[in-house]
């Protein structure tokens, strides 16, 4: 658990200038989901998503495919993990990366 809280201190001194990161707590339970929030080595926001305890989707690469500074906020990445578990309720696809258009209705300042 040292180390644990070790790699949050790290990520937060990392991701001082955004929201801050706790690898503990930053998780979110939506529509019977679990959505576990991680943060990249550019400190990049990125998730996993769970149903019963094993993940359904890990997401590793940028989901902002056609931004350079990909997902920089915490309730951003919610957003997005909410959307793509609604895409994938609807279509049954998992979505890998989110259209521009999407990033627009989310609200998501890419700024």
């Amino acid at each position: 658990m040292a180390a644990g809280a070790v790699s949050a201190q790290k990520l937060n001194s990392v991701n001082s200038q955004k929201d801050t990161f706790n690898p503990f707590l930053d998780k979110r339970e939506y529509k019977g989901y679990l959505i576990k929030l991680k943060i990249s080595c550019q400190s990049q926001f990125g998730f996993d998503i769970l149903k019963s305890h094993s993940p359904q989707t890990i997401q590793f690469q940028n989901l902002l495919a056609f931004s350079n500074k990909g997902v920089q906020k915490k309730e951003d990445a919610y957003k997005i993990a909410e959307w793509i578990i609604s895409e994938y309720e609807r279509t049954g696809h998992w979505e890998h990366t989110v259209p521009p258009h999407i990033v627009k209705q989310l609200g998501i300042d890419l700024d």
